[in-house]
């Protein structure tokens, strides 16, 4: 650990006034935006997959009434998910 004051020859006592630490690399509110959101969101979208998935057990569905709780309730997490895929294929075409 290092001291924050020297002191001088006289015995008084100096301020040690440099960083502690130099940043390498800084993150600015796009930056954690851009990595941040696709992270997040996706934990959203298993939450929400959770839900749908207790809903229809709960409710005792089936597997067609399973398939229609997912098919209608995540048709709006599949247009996010295909944001990404078409971005990742169509990358350089777009920009």
């Amino acid at each position: 650990m290092r001291l924050l004051w020297k002191t001088a020859g006289n015995g008084s006592v100096k301020l040690d006034n440099k960083p502690r630490f130099t940043a390498k690399m800084q993150l600015t509110d796009e930056m954690i935006t851009e990595i941040g959101m696709p992270i997040m969101v996706t934990g959203l979208m298993l939450y929400m997959a959770f839900i749908i998935y207790n809903l229809g057990k709960k409710s005792e569905a089936g597997k067609f009434g399973m398939f229609v709780l997912f098919l209608g309730l995540a048709v709006g997490m599949l247009g996010f998910v295909m944001k990404y895929v078409i971005k990742f294929f169509l990358g350089d075409a777009l920009e």
